[in-house]
């Protein structure tokens, strides 16, 4: 950590490499008054430490290294750039917790959790929660080093559980975006999800913008940017044939359970589920469980019980889905999205509208065709064809 105090309850900072201590030991940590060493290296930064036969319960609720001194360093050096006066380590005593920078912008305050290591989803969430409580909005910034492209498809990612918890939305179009850093470089990146695949693996649109070139608007609000590159999308259609022709274990998992009961009521099995379902959709993120299966079960509860040509409302179909997304399906924590449910569920009927499945109309949503399950795989696979064709 940068920052301690002197025998005479002075905060002092080691963030500037030209600041020179004139206070002479001890110095005391902040959070929990215990004594701390000066650690002047050459090959690392100089920084307080705890001695090794204690531990305190916020400072040292992760070993701090070289890229996380690095990367408070370059983000405090970064925000006063832009006319920021942030405050280092700060420690919030009403939620106990430590602010890796703190700043006042357009009377909203912000902390930045500048996030090295893995950490629990349960550890993220509560600390976003915390922040929340306090009306502190906290700014996910993890580390470069956790952007895991997995080769060979470029715009295949990784991303671990807790990080979701970091996503954060543009307002005017609701795209979403994670967001790195890069101490080394100074560089920012911004991963815009287009398609969850998977529940630790997504295709996305990833962005470099140098911190000199960053202002801290771009940061809270997220750039704008031009669409990338949709290779993925023959990706997801073999990801279709998998979810048909591969074999369907639903034995020991709740949603798929759930939704085997349902296609055992209508005489079918999962795998000749319906063409218009298992697609990538606006606000999918906030849907763990496969698609194929939450579409499904909306499609073939829900939708099918409306009769054709009979308006509906997108408050209707929320509220009748809404308990069975959330106690037969997996959700994703998304604290700083908001409305994630109502926003998966209008992200679907705008896919299903562009299918010609529904017309939106100045009172609400009609349905205009009538939902087929097929009679064979093959069959099942050549919707799926059709519909990839209609929607990208």
């Amino acid at each position: 950590m940068f920052v301690a105090l002197t025998k005479t309850n002075e905060r002092i900072s080691l963030v500037h490499s030209s600041n020179v201590v004139r206070d002479n030991p001890p110095y005391y940590c902040p959070v929990c008054q215990q004594e701390v060493v000066m650690k002047k290296g050459t090959k690392r930064r100089w920084h307080f430490a705890h001695r090794q036969s204690y531990e305190c319960s916020v400072a040292s609720a992760e070993p701090e290294t070289e890229e996380h001194l690095a990367g408070k360093a370059e983000l405090y050096k970064w925000l006063c750039s832009n006319g920021i006066s942030p405050t280092i380590e700060l420690f919030l005593p009403a939620i106990q917790r430590r602010a890796d920078l703190f700043f006042t912008y357009r009377n909203q305050k912000y902390a930045i959790e500048f996030q090295c290591a893995s950490i629990s989803e349960k550890e993220a969430l509560e600390r976003t929660k915390d922040y929340l409580s306090e009306y502190i909005i906290p700014l996910w910034i993890f580390s470069s080093q956790r952007i895991r492209s997995l080769q060979p498809e470029p715009s295949r990612f990784s991303i671990h559980s807790f990080e979701w918890i970091g996503l954060r939305e543009r307002h005017h179009d609701h795209q979403r975006a994670l967001t790195y850093f890069s101490p080394s470089s100074s560089t920012f990146y911004f991963l815009f999800p287009q398609a969850v695949l998977t529940s630790t693996t997504t295709f996305a649109d990833l962005y470099s913008l140098a911190a000199v070139n960053t202002g801290l608007s771009l940061i809270i609000r997220l750039p704008a940017t031009i669409n990338g590159s949709r290779d993925w999308r023959k990706s997801w259609l073999y990801k279709k044939k998998q979810w048909r022709y591969k074999r369907n274990d639903w034995r020991n998992h709740k949603d798929k359970y759930y939704a085997r009961r349902l296609f055992a009521s209508l005489r079918s099995d999962i795998p000749y589920f319906p063409g218009e379902a298992g697609w990538p959709v606006n606000g999918m993120e906030y849907v763990e469980t496969s698609t194929h299966l939450w579409q499904s079960v909306f499609l073939l509860q829900l939708l099918t019980t409306i009769p054709l040509y009979h308006s509906f409302s997108w408050r209707t179909v929320v509220e009748a889905f809404s308990p069975i997304m959330s106690s037969q399906f997996t959700t994703r924590s998304l604290p700083l999205i908001t409305n994630p449910l109502e926003n998966s569920i209008l992200g679907y009927l705008e896919l299903l509208q562009k299918m010609k499945i529904l017309h939106q109309t100045t009172t609400g949503w009609i349905r205009t065709e009538q939902i087929y399950l097929p009679r064979s795989l093959d069959e099942g696979f050549e919707m799926d064809k059709k519909r990839y064709r209609s929607i990208f």
